[in-house]
């Protein structure tokens, strides 16, 4: 009796667990929330294909698209595209969204893009620019309009005061700004108030170096003393601007940049005297600063502490102005048209229609190759043959009259 109890108890088990399994495997089948992936006639599943064939995307960049999106059908991913092209983007444009956004493609274009597109264009981002913006940073498209959007505008519009102000800032500073950013931002505005720095330049740090506002405050107030202790003045734009720029710059890499002008010959108060003059040599990159003291020591025979009063040679460009236009000048001297005496500086700092002016269209019947010289002179290939050319720190030309 006890084994025919066992018998039929161990039975009931098995179809117990039989039932169970047939149970959720029909359960699983018929779970509304888990649908089968449909493949398409090339093999791929429906998502890939499309992200292949319609988007430009690449299988790889397909495929680990498709970990974030899926859809059955092109019904929604074509009205979404569609959309952006009615406002002007290209397929590359909308191709470059989808990589690194693809669940932009199941979102609805008219209640939820389209009111983001009319709020942009009614605050002044124009189409052009809208369309780099989001290239750029699709992320603004994937933000709440009421609850991030707006407030981000409202918050900016606060401090910069008109809509050409906000969105200029925006396209430097993208979206990506929440509450957080805000509390630096207002610690960082209010410290250089205490400081005394008028409300036009703090406006101006804004407009043109958001990103040093949102840095830690601690950060920020160390550097306000440190620019304070070097002589800045306060109620001069160049106090908030080379607070901005030493905060956007690492610590090693302004000792970097530093290091370069003492090697060159600068001394400290000359330092000090250049970056009071012009900030934004302090934005210069290490290989710029390289390359401009040596052709300014070098090829024009500057001295260093002459080129510290005129920091401004160094941030024009070497390729567009400085080594064109100073080719330019030799031939002409060469040639006996211009007086040996013409200050070279001078003639370097001038407006480019001014230098036409002066140095191109007058002369171009004595020599038609003048508008050449530039053209060759801007080459990639001979800029980069006459750097090679260049030793740092080497002999000198023969000075000019400065």
């Amino acid at each position: 009796m006890f084994l025919l109890l066992c018998a039929r108890k161990r039975l009931h088990q098995v179809r117990t667990a039989g039932d169970l399994t047939n149970h959720l495997h029909l359960g699983f089948l018929q779970n509304p929330f888990l649908k089968p992936v449909s493949t398409s006639t090339d093999g791929y599943p429906f998502t890939v294909s499309y992200l292949i064939n319609s988007c430009g995307l690449s299988k790889e960049a397909a495929v680990s698209a498709s970990k974030f999106v899926q859809f059955e059908t092109s019904d929604k991913p074509d009205s979404v595209r569609s959309f952006l092209r009615s406002y002007g983007f290209t397929d590359t444009q909308i191709s470059r969204i989808i990589r690194n956004r693809p669940m932009l493609l199941i979102l609805d274009p008219e209640k939820i893009l389209k009111p983001k597109f009319a709020f942009l264009y009614s605050i002044g981002f124009s189409p052009p620019d809208l369309a780099k913006i989001i290239c750029f940073d699709s992320s603004i498209l994937t933000f709440s309009l009421k609850n991030h959007i707006m407030p981000c505008y409202e918050y900016l519009k606060g401090i910069v005061r008109t809509n050409n102000n906000v969105v200029t800032v925006l396209k430097r500073l993208g979206w990506a700004f929440g509450s957080s950013h805000r509390k630096r931002m207002d610690h960082n505005i209010a410290t250089l108030r205490d400081h005394g720095v008028p409300e036009r330049f703090i406006i101006s740090v804004v407009r043109t170096q958001p990103q040093s506002l949102i840095r830690p405050p601690d950060l920020f107030t160390k550097n306000v003393k440190e620019i304070k202790d070097l002589g800045f003045d306060p109620s001069k734009s160049t106090f908030a601007r080379a607070v901005s720029l030493i905060t956007l710059n690492r610590k090693s890499t302004m000792e970097r940049k530093l290091d370069i002008f003492k090697k060159c010959g600068c001394l400290e108060n000359e330092i000090t005297s250049m970056i009071k003059k012009h900030p934004y040599c302090l934005v210069l990159s290490e290989e710029k600063i390289i390359r401009g003291m040596d052709f300014l020591m070098n090829k024009m025979g500057l001295e260093p502490s002459f080129i510290a009063k005129t920091p401004i040679l160094l941030c024009f460009s070497l390729e567009k102005r400085m080594i064109p236009w100073y080719s330019i000048i030799q031939v002409l001297l060469s040639k006996g048209l211009i007086n040996k005496d013409i200050n070279v500086v001078q003639a370097l700092k001038l407006s480019t229609k001014g230098f036409m002016e002066k140095f191109v269209i007058r002369y171009q019947k004595e020599i038609p190759q003048l508008q050449k010289i530039i053209e060759d002179t801007c080459n990639e290939k001979i800029s980069r043959k006459m750097d090679q050319n260049t030793t740092f720190f080497g002999n000198k030309a023969p000075k000019l009259h400065l």
